[in-house]
C-alpha cells in the first residue's frame, strides 16, 4: 500500500491559533485512508490577533499592516509545522508535502470572475521548513467561476462517510458549512455548502458587547442566561445571504463587526439585553445551518441521520443544545468521537487537499462550489530540491522514489 506523510496549516476561526496536522495517508486519489498523527496548535500573540482581526474585518486597509500580517503570519504557520513535527517525533524529510489553508482577507463572489485575496506566504513556509507547499486552494475554483468556498467537501466525504449509515458533516467555524454524504463512493452525489453565519459572528456580537474585554463566548454561557427574540431571528433569517440558495459565498464581514455594531444599535433602540441578543444570535446559527441540511436532503430530510459537527462551534453546549432541538430524530456527534478532534478537522482538511492535488484529483465538486467543472487545485511552491523532486516523482507516478525520498 502506498503511503505518505502530509502535514496540513490552517488557523482558529477567532484566529487565537494556527493549526498543524501531521496525517499518514494510505492509498491514492479517492480510494486514500487518513490516520492523524499528531495536532498541534499555538496561541498567536494579542498584537498580531488584533491586526489580523482588523485585516479580516472589511475596515480601510494600509499597505504596511497587510505586509507585518502577511509575513507574522507566515512565520507563525511555519512555525508550528515545525513543532508539530517534533512533537510527533518526525523529520523533515519524513513529510512528501504540506497543504496550506490561507486565511482569506477579502472575497467577492459576485465578480463576474469570482475572486479573493488571502494572507499566507507559502514562500516563506516553503523555506522555513523546507517542504513543498500546496495553498491557494480556491483559486482554480474560482476562475472556473466556482465560489470558492466549501472546498472541504470532498475531504469531509474522505474522513466522514460511513457505508452503512446517512451521513451530514456540520463544521461550524468563521461560517457554518454543511455537507450530506451519500452512502456510496459516488462523488457527484455528495451535497453541501455554506449553511450561514458560525462563530465569526457570535465572537463579534461578543467582542462589541464587551468593549473588546472578552473576544468569545465559547460555551455560549452568557447567550443561555438570555431569551429568544423572535422579532431579531425572523429579521436575520431574511438576511439576503440565508435567503439565497446554494451555491452561495460571502466576505467573513457579513456578519463581522460591522454587522455587529448595527445590532447593538438595534438592541439599544428595541430595549434588548445583550443576553438576548446572543441567545438569538445562536438560534440564528443553529436555524440558519438545519435549514440548509434539510433543503440539501430534499425528500430525505425526515429520514433519521447522523450529523458530524467539527469546528470551534461544536464545542459551545448551547448551540449544541439548540441544534437537537430542532432536529431531534437525527443523532449529532462529535467529529472526536469518529478519531478527528474537532480543532484538528480545518488543518486536516488542507492536508487531504494537498494530498489530492499531488495524486492529480480534482478536488472542487461543481454541485456544491458552482464551477463550471472539476479542476485541479492548489498553487505549488517548491521546498528543497529533494523534497521537490519526491513531489515530482510521485506526481509522475515513480512512487517507490518518491517514498525513498520522503522517509
Amino acid at each position: 500500500m502506498l503511503t505518505r506523510h502530509v502535514l496540513g496549516l490552517a488557523l482558529h476561526p477567532a484566529l487565537e491559533q494556527v493549526q498543524a496536522a501531521v496525517l499518514l495517508i494510505e492509498g491514492l486519489g479517492l480510494d486514500l485512508r487518513a490516520e492523524l498523527v499528531q495536532f498541534h496548535q499555538e496561541s498567536i500573540p494579542d498584537d498580531v490577533q488584533t491586526l489580523l482581526v482588523g485585516l479580516v474585518s472589511g475596515g480601510a486597509l494600509e499597505a504596511r499592516h497587510l505586509t507585518t500580517g502577511h509575513r507574522a503570519l507566515s512565520e507563525m504557520l511555519a512555525a508550528a509545522a515545525l513543532h508539530a513535527l517534533d512533537r510527533a517525533g518526525m523529520s523533515l524529510a519524513n513529510v512528501l508535502c504540506l497543504g496550506l489553508d490561507n486565511l482569506v482577507l477579502c472575497h467577492d463572489g459576485e465578480a463576474p470572475v469570482p475572486t479573493q485575496l488571502t494572507l499566507g506566504a507559502a514562500g516563506l513556509v516553503a523555506e522555513r521548513t523546507g517542504v513543498t507547499v500546496v495553498g491557494d486552494f480556491a483559486g482554480r475554483d474560482l476562475a472556473s467561476h466556482g465560489q470558492g468556498m466549501s472546498l472541504a467537501a470532498l475531504p469531509h466525504f474522505l474522513l466522514f462517510r460511513a457505508p452503512e449509515k446517512d451521513r451530514a458533516v456540520l463544521s461550524i467555524r468563521e461560517w457554518s458549512e454543511a455537507t450530506l454524504l451519500p452512502r456510496t463512493a459516488e462523488v457527484d452525489r455528495i451535497r453541501g455548502g455554506l449553511a450561514g453565519p458560525g462563530t465569526w459572528l457570535l465572537d463579534s456580537l461578543v467582542q462589541q458587547m464587551t468593549g473588546g474585554q472578552s473576544r468569545s463566548d465559547p460555551q455560549g454561557r452568557h447567550a443561555v442566561q438570555g431569551r429568544l427574540l423572535p422579532a431579531l431571528l425572523e429579521r436575520w433569517l431574511h438576511h439576503p445571504l440565508v435567503m439565497k440558495r446554494w451555491p452561495r459565498s460571502a466576505p467573513r464581514s457579513t456578519f463581522g463587526v460591522e454587522f455587529a455594531r448595527q445590532t447593538i444599535l438595534l438592541a439599544q433602540q428595541q430595549g434588548w439585553t445583550a443576553h438576548d441578543v446572543l441567545c438569538t444570535s445562536h438560534h440564528f446559527v443553529a436555524v440558519a445551518a438545519v435549514q440548509s441540511l434539510r433543503q440539501a436532503a430534499g425528500r430525505e430530510a425526515d429520514r433519521g441521520r447522523e450529523v458530524v459537527l467539527c469546528g470551534a462551534g461544536s464545542r459551545n453546549g448551547f448551540l449544541w443544545r439548540l441544534l437537537e432541538e430542532l432536529e431531534p430524530g437525527w443523532r449529532f456527534v462529535r467529529s472526536d468521537d469518529l478519531g478527528w478532534p474537532a480543532a484538528a478537522v480545518q488543518a486536516a482538511v488542507a492536508a487531504l487537499l494537498a494530498a489530492l492535488a499531488l495524486d492529480g484529483e480534482p478536488a472542487n465538486l461543481p454541485a456544491v462550489t458552482g464551477a463550471r467543472g472539476a479542476r485541479l487545485l492548489g498553487h505549488f511552491t517548491p521546498g528543497a530540491l529533494a523534497n521537490w523532486s519526491s513531489c515530482l516523482d510521485w506526481m509522475t507516478g515513480r512512487w517507490e522514489f518518491a517514498y525513498r525520498r520522503a522517509g
